[in-house]
């Protein structure tokens, strides 16, 4: 057992585990997320990806010196590091990715659309390489997570000028409240149905600009309860049930406003 398999461990009890509609599938979901950590693939296909290397480990390996003082074995490309030994570097774990708080909920509504966990991998993996993976790496990409912000708070602004304005004059930070939505692409907030309405119209529209979207509209839906509080933590309060929404409709009226 490696620490790694512990995080994964601990992740999906603190998260899956806790849901009245996940917590069933804690076995497969620790599964699937076992066989994701052991995956060299995903290491490969997120380098060609982001064009650099992922997360990795160095170790050092000594050189055998023959009797003539010339140094044998082979040599990496990461050259050789002080005291005649050689770098070299491998993912660690193999897939790179590094488990945090809510990996978990990536794994857990895959449950109710596949009975195998071979398949419910490979639709993990194929989803994580193509889209998730960009929702918790800092970079410049118009669908990555800080894209995704940013076009969150325009699209509150656009959409709720003086719901905007009075999240700043009461110190309300909507991005705090969006971002874990966002970022988890709203698993373990919106109920099983809906949320595979959502990821089924990212397939389809082939982009992650729905998530803020949707986080906008939701701010739009409340608006009313909004206006009346005056602290962040009561606007948490009131964002903190999504069980409601209904994303087709939330989502088809946003689309509507913008198109219009």
């Amino acid at each position: 057992v490696t620490i790694y398999s512990l995080f994964r461990f601990q992740d999906i009890q603190l998260t899956a585990s806790r849901d009245e509609h996940y917590f069933v599938y804690e076995d497969l979901i620790y599964q699937v997320s076992l066989c994701f950590s052991r995956d060299p693939y995903v290491y490969l296909q997120l380098c060609s990806k982001f064009g650099s290397r992922a997360q990795t480990a160095t170790r050092f390996t000594p050189l055998d010196v023959s009797s003539n003082g010339s140094k044998t074995g082979a040599v990496r490309a990461d050259g050789d590091a002080p005291g005649g030994q050689t770098i070299t570097t491998s993912a660690f774990p193999p897939s790179s990715c590094i488990p945090f708080y809510g990996w978990a909920m990536y794994v857990a509504p895959l449950c109710y659309v596949h009975e195998e966990a071979e398949d419910i991998y490979y639709t993990l993996r194929a989803m994580y390489i193509k889209y998730w993976s960009r929702l918790h790496r800092l970079s410049s990409h118009r669908q990555g997570i800080v894209s995704l912000a940013i076009l969150f708070e325009r699209l509150l602004q656009q959409q709720e000028p003086e719901l905007w304005i009075h999240c700043l004059n009461n110190n309300i930070e909507p991005l705090r409240i969006a971002m874990p939505w966002m970022v988890q692409a709203f698993s373990g907030f919106l109920i099983p149905e809906q949320l595979l309405f959502l990821w089924d119209l990212i397939l389809g529209f082939d982009s992650l600009l729905l998530l803020p979207l949707l986080a906008a509209s939701v701010f739009s839906l409340r608006r009313e309860n909004l206006h009346r509080i005056l602290s962040h933590d009561s606007a948490e309060t009131i964002l903190s049930d999504l069980s409601t929404i209904q994303v087709v409709p939330l989502l088809q009226m946003a689309l509507t406003q913008h198109t219009g």
